[in-house]
């Protein structure tokens, strides 16, 4: 799958494998050879189970009421990740 640690709070490239759905209409030869899009996230990590990870891209400065946006990537789908930098943003 990938062989790095990940800390919680470090900043880091994801690469995975993306679905890729279409409703258009195709010929069944197009059809057959449709292929997931490569994508990358870039966010920090905030944590991971036996399925996915999860990291941040956008936290608010609120110390009461803090909110994040983020991305939840299944495991299953990553074929890279690369640490950008080690931040230790504090999500508490």
């Amino acid at each position: 799958m990938y062989n790095i640690s990940l800390e919680r709070g470090n900043l880091y490239i994801f690469t995975w494998l993306d679905a890729v759905s279409d409703s258009s209409w195709k010929k069944i030869e197009l059809a057959e050879v449709e292929s997931p899009v490569l994508a990358k996230t870039v966010g920090w990590f905030l944590n991971e189970d036996d399925k996915c990870i999860r990291t941040v891209s956008s936290v608010t400065d609120d110390k009461v009421n803090k909110e994040v946006s983020m991305d939840i990537i299944p495991k299953g789908m990553i074929v890279n990740i690369e640490l950008v930098r080690k931040d230790k943003l504090d999500f508490d």
